[in-house]
């Protein structure tokens, strides 16, 4: 097979060193195991001790069951090797085993003789098993044999698994397991060839093992003299190198007049379009102008959304996926109650930008159409239920609500169709849902208490490159808030009439919604007229809301710059 040996072993010796290797634990003083390995044409006999070994060889094996069927029987070796292979499954069982019946009887006299002789000259130690290797054990009946022959306590074990060597996926397959009764000695040979046998011997020869050590160090010996042979050519291939150079830096000479002669082109060529670039710098310019303050819009969105407050309980901000979310409130319907979250759902935001932010009016809302509230879905656009498609969207320009139902911003015609110079900014609209409260004016409280400060403060943030202004002068609220208070709430289809609030002053309130779908009569209490599309709760005890807000471009004045505090 083109493999040279580097290390000749016995078999009795490798067996030993499998045996040491692979037992459970290390052996205690006075306790062997007795490995009978059945081969093709002897058996050996190894007592394993823990730092001695015993060792005999028999000279009956495999192939003697072999030759008595052939005996017997009268047939050729191949046919007869056959037969002790299939004689399990035979119909003539009865008399293959009567063959072979002597062998037996003969394999076991000579171990018993050669166990016998072992405890005669070594009364104090004790043979606790027997290990059964070699492939003549797949021999039905071998095994059994010797267990009820043999006087040891620990019976006959057939060698089934490794338990020391991790193996791959290779141990599973039928090949793998028909020969591993075999594979004894090949493993006790590799732990020599790794250095972990207990014994560490060789048969081979040394004038064989020089032969083998200068095949091996012939490798380096070639490399050396390939060095060598490079180091001295070296020279001329250095030569061969510089004239190359030489022919290709004439050529490049005349590469280099082609070169100047192109660059005198291109200067002449630059001066004339150096005379007129009023042109071309304007086109230059607008593209720079696209580019300058990209990151307002971004900035804008993402401070609408830290303002939010932080939902109660706070474990209801962690859950990542609807999922996660619909788990989380089914595992405690009480402790997360959808009037007591405190969440904001943000179900449509409009960010539109003027020129003069300052001049743009506010004016009342026009009214929808419809004064059906929107449950809308979870983290839906606010639709009507019964697929009206209707959105809650806002016309850009938008300011405060006006009296009465569900109404949209009506441009002013400002801004920057006014004409004249002032501060950029933009308007922002802002839609949405409200769980918490059973009352409009809890609803009210939370957002002015928990939602506007904290937008208030974080939108006059230093650094951003706007800010959210207090005030705003074409306010239509009496204090002239930049944000309109109270929020205008609706009721979201609960089918009673709004509750009273405390506050007079509040503008916009949306008459009760009239549910698509009436409940079920005696079924109220579980029929779920708006079914919230992610934890399937009912949404009719929701608020939605809408808000308008001015943002200046620039940074907060001195009075109003201040950092956002917990909370707001």
């Amino acid at each position: 097979v083109g493999i040279a040996p580097r290390v000749i072993q016995t078999i009795p010796s490798a067996l030993y060193n499998f045996c040491r290797f692979d037992s459970e634990g290390e052996p205690a003083e006075g306790v062997a195991t007795v490995i009978v390995d059945v081969g093709a044409q002897h058996t050996d006999l190894i007592v394993v001790e823990r730092n001695s070994a015993w060792s005999r060889n028999i000279p009956l094996g495999g192939s003697s069951f072999t030759e008595a069927l052939v005996k017997t029987f009268k047939l050729t070796f191949a046919k007869a090797e056959t037969l002790k292979r299939t004689a399990a499954n035979s119909k003539h069982a009865r008399q293959i085993f009567q063959a072979m019946r002597p062998v037996f009887a003969d394999l076991v006299a000579e171990i018993q003789r050669s166990i016998g002789f072992y405890g005669s000259t070594h009364r104090d130690v004790e043979l606790k098993r027997v290990l059964a290797c070699g492939n003549a054990f797949h021999l039905p009946g071998l095994q059994k044999y010797l267990e009820n022959n043999l006087t040891i306590a620990g019976g006959v074990t057939r060698l089934e698994k490794f338990r020391a060597l991790v193996t791959s996926s290779t141990a599973n397959a039928p090949q793998f397991a028909d020969n591993i009764l075999s594979f004894g000695p090949a493993y006790g040979l590799a732990l020599q060839g790794l250095g972990l046998a207990a014994i560490s011997a060789s048969l081979l020869p040394p004038e064989l093992a020089r032969v083998q050590l200068w095949k091996r160090k012939r490798p380096y010996f070639v490399v050396a003299a390939a060095c060598l042979a490079l180091a001295a050519g070296f020279p001329y291939m250095r030569n061969g190198m510089d004239s190359q150079a030489l022919a290709a830096a004439k050529k490049q000479d005349d590469q280099t007049k082609s070169i100047v002669d192109r660059a005198k082109q291109y200067q002449t060529e630059f001066r004339n379009a150096s005379s007129d670039t009023t042109a071309k710098r304007e086109k230059i310019d607008k593209l720079f102008e696209l580019q300058e303050q990209r990151s307002l819009l971004p900035e804008v969105l993402q401070l609408v959304h830290d303002a939010l407050p932080t939902p109660n309980p706070p474990a209801l901000a962690d859950a990542k996926t609807p999922d996660e979310l619909k788990q989380l409130i089914q595992s405690n319907p009480a402790q997360f109650s959808r009037t007591s979250r405190g969440q904001i759902v943000i179900t449509n935001l409009d960010v539109e930008f003027h020129k003069n932010i300052d001049a743009l009016e506010p004016q009342p809302f026009r009214e929808r159409g419809s004064t059906s509230a929107s449950p809308g879905g979870w983290g839906s656009t606010g639709r009507e239920p019964g697929g009206s498609g209707r959105s809650m969207r806002a016309a850009p320009g938008g300011g405060p609500w006006g009296t009465g139902g569900r109404s949209e911003p009506t441009p002013t015609g400002g801004g920057e169709e006014e004409g004249g110079e002032g501060q950029g900014g933009f308007y922002v609209t802002l839609s949405g849902r409200l769980l918490y409260g059973t009352q409009q004016y809890e609803a009210v409280n939370f957002l002015t208490t928990q939602f506007y400060p904290r937008l208030l403060a974080l939108g006059r943030t230093p650094g951003l490159g706007f800010y959210i202004p207090e005030k705003d002068e074409k306010s239509l609220e009496s204090d002239k808030s930049n944000l309109p208070r109270p929020l205008p709430i609706a009721f979201n289809g609960s089918g009673a009439a709004p509750a009273q609030t405390p506050r007079t002053s509040m503008r916009g309130l949306a008459t009760p919604a009239t549910p698509t779908t009436p409940a079920v009569p005696g079924e109220a209490s579980t029929t779920v007229r708006y079914p919230d599309s992610v934890t399937g709760e009912e949404m009719a005890t929701d608020w939605t809301f809408q808000i308008g807000f001015k943002v200046m471009l620039g940074e907060p004045p001195a009075t109003e710059s201040k950092e956002p505090t917990e909370g707001g």
